[in-house]
């Protein structure tokens, strides 16, 4: 499945080092340019595709969590899917970690397999 990532620029370098760490196999993240700007990010943002096997929805959803909260300026990500798009940010909301995991499954559901 691919889920579009925005991310502050500032922060993209450490992003993609974070979920290289992880190493988990399933997962490739590319930059990649959409067309228009983003409406509600600001014009400083990289977008970012991160392509993933349903398997490691839990993990990357977790990942991703632990970023934002390490984090120790703001931060603001964007996830876009097929079926969702949310906005997420370093502000420890407790229920960070849930939407981004909700936002993952409910699209891996609706995307037909692919191979991943």
């Amino acid at each position: 499945m691919q889920a579009i990532i925005e991310v502050q620029a500032d922060a993209v370098p450490s992003f993609i080092d974070w979920i290289a760490r992880e190493r988990l196999d399933t997962v490739r993240v590319a930059r990649c340019t959409l067309p228009g700007p983003s409406e509600q990010m600001g014009a400083d943002v990289q977008t970012l595709e991160l392509f993933l096997s349903p398997v490691v929805l839990t993990a990357v959803a977790t990942s991703i969590t632990v970023w934002l909260r390490s984090r120790t300026s703001h931060v603001r990500i964007r996830i876009r899917t097929a079926t969702r798009d949310i906005e997420v940010n370093s502000s420890h909301t407790p229920d960070t970690e849930q939407l981004i995991r909700e936002a993952l499954r409910l699209s891996s559901e609706t995307e037909p397999n692919q191979g991943d």
